[in-house]
């Protein structure tokens, strides 16, 4: 970064890049932080103006918070809010200072998410065009299936773009996680229903994430696209399996982000109701006739009890 360098940056979940470093700022902590590059953690400085306590969607104008940091330069970063949250609720502004140097207006996207629940579709017969999540949650580690000739992001990838994934811990050189993971070595079998693929860690960010090289996929899909019934996930050290493997079970669950288009054309809200109750009290073994169809079809396709209700679930939520 140079002296007077300023740029328009777009802001999501709290990570922006910019001059090819990944930064992350979250104001949803007591002590509202701020990540810089290598993983170095700006600690907001004592005696500082901190005018919003934490909560960033009530800071009002030019409230203020500061940061001492190591980068470089001056060692305080500056935040200040240049208009009210209250006045846009999608486009916000703010200027951030890093080392005394730097002038940014940031615009933090609010609505992000629900632009891609809103443009997200429910694609039937391939997963291509779909998106498939875990606890309800677009960006938690989603799949994104964007073109089976796609490369790179353009194919599929997994999204880090949630706030919930700021807990998360940094990959093992310090780094912040990427926003979004492309799957490399992919392949396809529409017959069978089955994706697999690789998320190359050190290969593509030169270092790992929790000692874990190389994450090698396999999923396979219900007939209708609504959920993934088995497969897993193994971990991988300096080409040697760790032993940190994950099996699409009860643990993890994923579900297609738009199942609950397909399952309303078929199952009123009563249906449903009565569906989840049954479901609920079942356990293997017991007869399988639910009469739904879909639902009779996950379940033969291997979805256990619990992932059928945990789709239907969200399906209720949703309508």
């Amino acid at each position: 970064l140079h002296r007077t360098t300023c740029a328009e940056i777009d802001v999501r979940c709290g990570c922006f890049m910019l001059r090819g470093d990944q930064y992350r700022i979250n104001f949803s902590e007591e002590q509202p932080s701020f990540l810089l590059p290598n993983g170095i953690k700006a600690v907001v400085a004592t005696g500082i103006k901190c005018e919003t306590s934490g909560c960033y969607s009530d800071s009002s104008i030019e409230d203020t918070i500061e940061w001492k940091h190591d980068l470089r330069g001056s060692n305080i970063c500056t935040w200040v809010r240049q208009e009210s949250s209250k006045a846009c609720d999608d486009v916000l502004s703010e200027k951030l200072s890093i080392g005394g140097d730097v002038a940014i207006m940031i615009r933090e996207k609010d609505s992000y998410f629900r632009h891609v629940d809103a443009s997200a579709n429910y694609v039937s017969g391939t997963i291509w065009g779909n998106t498939f999540v875990q606890s309800f949650s677009v960006g938690l580690a989603s799949y994104h299936f964007i073109a089976e000739n796609g490369e790179g992001l353009e194919g599929a990838y997994i999204s880090y773009e949630s706030p919930q994934c700021s807990v998360w811990p940094n990959l093992d050189d310090g780094s912040p996680v990427p926003y979004r993971v492309p799957f490399t070595n992919v392949h396809w079998d529409a017959a069978t229903r089955t994706f697999e693929g690789t998320i190359e860690w050190k290969r593509l960010y030169g270092c790992g994430w929790q000692g874990d090289d190389l994450w090698t996929y396999k999923m396979v899909f219900d007939r209708n696209y609504l959920c993934i019934v088995s497969g897993g996930v193994v971990s991988s050290t300096n080409g040697v399996n760790n032993g940190r493997s994950h099996q699409y079970d009860d643990s993890l669950m994923y579900k297609n982000l738009k199942a609950s288009e397909r399952l309303m054309q078929d199952i009123t809200s009563d249906e449903m109701n009565e569906m989840i109750s049954t479901l609920t009290t079942m356990t293997e073994g017991d007869p399988e006739s639910l009469d739904n169809v879909l639902v009779e079809e996950m379940l033969a396709d291997g979805a256990s009890y619990e992932h059928v209700t945990y789709v239907l679930l969200n399906a209720r939520l949703r309508r």
